[in-house]
């Protein structure tokens, strides 16, 4: 058996390579729509208000280059130890026998429970059309990581070489934490723009609120459920300072405020403009 071959995910080795998100699209007819599931290697798109199959053996990803109102807030998963080896065939008494099946199989864990979730793997090898493998991934709980393996014929006499994935939970790409901080901001930002885009009068919203990290207290103090935190936010949604509610103890007072800092808003318009305000919000461990 050949040693495994070690990938590194595109968005690790050049965090600014992809600018927007993608839609993976399916054949339906002749059609190219969203794929919105997945059901092991099938495609389910939308079409007339229904999930129909598509063709299992066409797709193209796509930018996805306009936003609209109401699109959620961005969910970062964290995929590691992606790779491509060599598949065998173990029979008895026989070594291993090493065939042109190759398999890809990683980690993925998201911080928050995700349904219908599947993956798009961009295969490059020697051959010039990157070859684009989907599979469903299924259901991620909150927190745990989840193990893929996905066993493929690579097209004949095409070496693999290198492999970007793309993760999608009802049809929404997720981002990647090797894309780093800078590139959620942006996204975070695009999604805002669109969701204040038309607005001439609207109070401002929690957007985005990753979960505040419990501090590790040495006291013997009763854990503290909620803080309550002041935040400034500017007309771009995000926080510009954070002040916990005074009596707080100070490792928790540290914590929210911290959290809230990270914390990103549908900020307040006023005649059609985003402004600054101050608002109050409860930080929950």
């Amino acid at each position: 058996m050949k040693p495994m071959l070690l990938v590194l995910l595109a968005a690790t080795l050049a965090p600014a390579a992809r600018a927007n998100i993608t839609v993976l699209l399916a054949r339906s007819n002749r059609d190219w729509l969203p794929v919105t599931a997945v059901t092991r290697e099938v495609p389910l798109v939308l079409e007339n208000g229904k999930l129909i199959q598509a063709s299992s053996n066409a797709f193209r990803l796509a930018e996805v280059k306009r936003y609209w109102r109401g699109m959620p807030p961005p969910v970062v998963v964290r995929v590691e130890g992606l790779s491509i080896d060599h598949s065998t065939v173990r029979l008895s008494g026989v070594d291993g026998i090493e065939s042109n099946m190759r398999v890809v199989s990683g980690t993925l864990c998201s911080p928050v429970a995700l349904e219908r979730v599947f993956a798009a793997f961009e295969l490059r090898g020697t051959s010039r059309k990157p070859m684009l493998l989907v599979r469903e991934i299924g259901t991620l709980k909150a927190g745990e990581p989840r193990t893929f393996e996905f066993t493929f014929a690579p097209p004949r006499g095409a070496g693999m070489e290198s492999c970007t994935v793309h993760v999608y939970s009802d049809g929404f790409e997720l981002l990647q934490a090797g894309q780093g901080p800078e590139a959620l901001r942006e996204e975070i930002g695009r999604r805002i723009r669109a969701n204040i885009a038309g607005v001439t009068r609207g109070d401002p919203q929690l957007f985005y609120a990753p979960a505040p990290v419990r501090p590790a207290v040495t006291e013997p103090e009763a854990p503290v459920p909620e803080v309550k935190v002041a935040v400034d936010i500017a007309p771009d949604g995000s926080v510009s300072s954070a002040s916990a509610a005074p009596g707080v103890p100070p490792a928790y007072a540290a914590a929210a405020e911290g959290a809230a800092r990270s914390y990103h808003f549908i900020p307040k318009v006023v005649d059609g403009k985003p402004c600054a305000c101050r608002v109050v919000v409860p930080v929950r461990f």
